[in-house]
């Protein structure tokens, strides 16, 4: 599902702790923000990859 595509995160970190997986996504942005278009197009694909309830 992930494909180096220009809508996944910038920098991941995976780690484990007390048996939980954690993982932390970090958007980096240069000079301008994220519009709304572009986060709801974020969300989507991270819904994609995730499922709605975060456990797929």
């Amino acid at each position: 599902m992930i494909k180096a595509h220009q809508e996944d995160v910038d920098f991941l970190i995976a780690y484990e702790a007390n048996d939980v997986y954690h993982l932390i996504l970090i958007e980096a942005k240069g000079v301008t923000g994220l519009t709304n278009k572009q986060m709801t197009s974020k969300a989507n694909r991270l819904r994609d990859i995730f499922g709605d309830d975060g456990t797929k």
